[in-house]
Parts: C-alpha cells; structure tokens; sequence
C-alpha cells in the first residue's frame, strides 16, 4: 500500500509539473512581445508573423564561419530593425486608415478578407511544405488532412442543387444542409467551403456552367483546406486570431491610403484621392515653380565661376545669393575661371535616360537645376573642380506659355506634393502616440528560432 500511494504521489507530481510547464508555455505565447497604446502582438502571434510575411529577412546562410559570424550577427541586427520599422509602419497606417474612414467604407470587408485569405494561403503553404515537401498536390492535402472531398462531387452535388430563376440563382435548400464530404470531425457541408469566397465571389460560382465551375470549385476547395491547415498551424504556435486580424487590417489599411493619398490609382482600392484646396496664389507659385517640367526647353542660359576648393566656392555663391554683382566677385575671389557664360541645349526628352547619359555633366547639371526651379544652386563638384551657377534665363518650346494652358497638370501636380508631405506628417506623428515598444530578447529569441538556413 504504502508503495503504491508513493508511485502514486511520483505520478501526480509529474502530472502537476507537466501542467504547469503547459501553463508555463502558454503564457509565455501569449506574453505581448510587440506593444503600443492601442495593441499588442503575442509571441506566439509574432512567431506566426516572421514566417509568413518576412520569409526573405529570415533566408541566412548554413554554418558561416569563425571569421564571417560577427558580420552575420550585424547583419541579424540590421534584419530585425528592418522587420521591427515594418511593423511600425503597419500599425500607423492601421490607425491613420481608421482616422480617415477606412472601417466605414463600402469596400473595407472585401479588402480585409482578401488580406485574411492571403494569411491562410501563407500559413497553410508553410504547413503543406513542412509535412508534405515542396510538391504537393490537392490529392496530397486532402490526404495530410484527412478529409474526403472531391471537387467534382462537390460541383455534382451544386448542380442538382442550383435553382435558376433569371437573375436570381439560389439553392434548393440552406448552404448548410448540403453536405459535401467528411472530415475526422462529421460531415462537411457547403457552407464550410463557402466561408473560404466572398458572399459575392460564391454567388457568382453557383451561376456558371457545370464545366466552368468545376475549376472554380477546385479554388474554393482548396481555400477551404488552406484555412484548415491555417487554423492548425496558428494553434500549433498559440497566435491569437484576434491579433492577426488587427495584422490583416493593417495590410489592407495601405492600399486604402496609397489610394487615398495619390501613391497609386483606384486599382489598388477603388476610393478617391483626398481633395485639398488651394489659394490662387500656391497655384500660381507652383506653375513657375514647375514650368521647366511642364514644356520641354530649348535652352538654357546661365552665368558661373570655378574654383579649385569647395569653401571658396561655397563663399562665392553665398554672397552672389546676397545680390552682390558678379563683376565685383569676379574681381576679388580667388577663382580659375569667373563670369562664364553657358548657352545649354535643352533635352529633347527630360524623361529620357539615354539621352542624358549623352550629355556632360555640366549639361546634365545646369539642365538640372533648370527643371528644379534652382536660380542659384548648390554648389557642384565636376571632375575635381567646383563650380557656382546661376540661371539667367530659359527658352522653352511653349513660346507663350501661361498658367491656363497648364491649370489641371499645376494642380494635380501640388496635390501630389502636398499629399505625400500630408501622409509623412501624420504617420509621424501616430507613430509617436502609438509609441511602439518591442520586447528585445524574446523579439531577438523568436527570430533566432524564425531562421530559414540557405543550402545552395
């Protein structure tokens, strides 16, 4: 007896460590390794990231050795800031989207969810490919998975059930009622794989002809496996759905504001670009601004100096800045050459790289500077001598060039500049209220553990 109430302590001893290094663990996943005033990411939803959207900051070469493993480790360093600004990043356009109505808008479910589907479709590839190798198949998954499903039992089955009534295309009974397959779990009904589309990508599905659907259910089917092997993977790592749907929000919170603040057209997200008001005054600053850029040159004159050494250059065109005339100058600094006068060809193409690379750098320089707006430029070093240049004056092709002709291409081009200015200004000031803080050690440990070994 006595020797059975001992191996019976021993056995609840075990069982009691075994449960509190489970807790241990546990706790230990869900402990916040990326934190800011808004929201946290666990380690375990942190573990889950690495993999799935930084694979190209974890592929490190196998085994360096002695000598290369310091610069391996600063190049780590250099990966993981890398990594840390994304995720900064990502959760400022998260909250600046919020800020300017992405949550409310018409399109902000869809966007979402194809940025959730991506997430499956990332996770289950790195579950497919650790269990299954690099090829794989549906057949192959189905297999892993232990589901028994086919896609065209599956497009039989909605055949039989598809009622058409003109444009309107249902079925003859509830989604879920219909069943499909069979999993470890029950049965499988065609809600299950439905849940993987949108509403609107499945009632579009049920509409086409048998031999058209059949490699759209093929899709689905394997977007439903996908969040299968997806679910598995996230409990294997203990990441929290909660948290990585805030991630999916973020993604798609950048197309909303590249569209929203110019970066790219309604193809990215079909929202409009911020309208901004300007005073005829910026309007009409911007056109002088920009006119070299509005109607090609034919030439440009300017007036220059050169010098052996940078300071007396620098001297030079600060004081020409200042009004003081370019005789007076030339007669008491101490240059190689003063009151040069360039008579300068203007591109055909400003546009054409090509053509460019055929002129001198002086050309490309002046011509430069004419296109920027710059009377009085830095001062630039060309082939060891330095050199002070003011523009006088520029032909352009326009004979008679006026604020009218080029209303629509002035404004939309100070939107753009006035948009991207916007857009830096109020990310950086919800990156400092978010004030994201990253647990460095268990940031460093799980990425260490994130590594992918490069063997070629």
């Amino acid at each position: 007896m006595q020797q059975f109430l001992k191996l019976l302590y021993r056995h609840l001893y075990f069982q009691r460590l075994i449960a509190f290094s489970l807790l241990a663990f546990s706790i230990q996943c869900r402990s916040p390794v990326v934190q800011s005033t808004n929201e946290s990411f666990s380690a375990g939803t942190l573990a889950f990231i690495l993999p799935a959207f930084f694979t190209d900051e974890l592929i490190l070469p196998e085994s360096p050795e002695v000598s290369t493993r310091e610069k391996l480790e600063k190049e780590k360093e250099r990966r993981i800031a890398r990594i840390q600004t994304r995720i900064q990043d990502l959760m400022a356009a998260g909250e600046l989207a919020t800020k300017y109505g992405f949550n409310d808008d018409e399109y902000y479910s869809t966007y979402v969810f194809l940025q959730t589907r991506g997430r499956h479709s990332r996770a289950a590839g790195l579950y497919f490919t650790r269990h299954l190798g690099e090829n794989y198949k549906i057949p192959d998954i189905l297999k892993l998975l232990k589901i028994n499903i086919s896609p065209k039992n599956v497009n039989d089955t909605i055949e039989k059930s598809v009622v058409r009534d003109g444009a309107n295309i249902k079925t003859r009974e509830p989604l879920e009622d219909i069943q499909i397959g069979t999993d470890e779990k029950g049965k499988i009904y065609l809600s299950d794989i439905a849940a993987s589309v949108s509403g609107e990508d499945f009632s579009r599905l049920l509409s086409f002809s048998y031999n058209a659907r059949l490699g759209a259910i093929t899709e689905v089917v394997r977007g439903y496996t996908d969040r299968i092997a997806h679910d598995l993977l996230r409990s294997e790592m203990q990441a929290q759905e909660s948290q990585l749907f805030k991630f999916d929000h973020h993604r798609a919170s950048e197309l909303f504001l590249s569209a929203k603040f110019g970066k790219a057209g309604k193809g990215v997200y079909p929202t409009g670009t911020l309208e901004l008001k300007f005073s005829p005054t910026e309007l009409y600053d911007h056109y002088f601004q920009i006119l070299p850029a509005l109607t090609p040159m034919r030439y440009v004159i300017a007036t220059g100096a050169i010098f052996k050494n940078q300071e007396s250059a620098e001297r030079f065109a600060s004081q020409w800045k200042d009004k003081i005339t370019l005789r007076t100058l030339c007669n008491r600094a101490e240059h190689i050459q003063c009151g040069l006068k360039w008579h300068i060809r203007g591109y055909k193409n400003a546009k054409d790289l090509a053509e460019r690379e055929e002129r001198s750098l002086l050309d490309n320089w002046i011509l430069k500077n004419a296109l920027e707006s710059k009377m009085y430029p830095d001062v630039q070093e060309i082939n060891g001598l330095w050199y002070t240049l003011k523009i006088d004056s520029i032909q352009f092709e326009d004979d008679n060039p006026t604020f009218e002709k080029y209303s629509w291409a002035v404004r939309r081009d100070l939107t753009m500049q006035s948009l991207n200015l916007l857009l830096e200004s109020e990310m950086k000031t919800i990156k400092q209220r978010l004030n994201v803080q990253f647990e460095q050690e268990a940031f460093i440990r799980i990425f260490n553990k994130s590594i992918i070994q490069k063997t070629d």
